[in-house]
């Protein structure tokens, strides 16, 4: 049981993050409409986040600097819930409406594992 709460469950978190961040690589031209007008740099944004999410993703796969990469991918979610999902949901168009409202529970839903992952990793650390 140990292994499932432990290995299994920090790889399943860590794999959408790794896949995230592969998208964002592939269609980095395809994602920089999603990036705000008043932020310069564009494309370069969706490519810098995909790194960080591959880089994110293979430390907490391989448990090294887990911490700071929790830490990395929390100020990810945080900005693209502020940025992307909470102004889609004033869209009018209400197909987008509700796929930004997916977007938001789901970034939302992994910001709250990454912090309660986060909160067990501090927990560990003062043991």
């Amino acid at each position: 049981m140990k292994i499932l709460t432990t290995v299994v469950a920090r790889v399943l978190f860590a794999l959408p993050f790794l896949v995230f961040g592969l998208l964002h690589m592939a269609a980095g031209q395809n994602m920089a409409m999603m990036i705000p007008s008043y932020l310069p740099g564009g494309v370069l944004w969706v490519y810098l986040t995909g790194i960080g999410l591959i880089a994110g993703g293979i430390s907490l796969i391989i448990n090294k600097l887990a911490k700071e990469a929790l830490i990395g991918i929390s100020v990810f979610l945080i900005a693209t819930i502020a940025m992307v999902q909470a102004p889609g949901l004033m869209n009018p168009d209400p197909m987008m409406q509700q796929m930004a409202m997916s977007g938001f529970f789901k970034d939302l839903g992994l910001l709250g594992g990454a912090f309660m992952y986060l909160g067990m990793l501090s927990e560990k650390r003062s043991s």
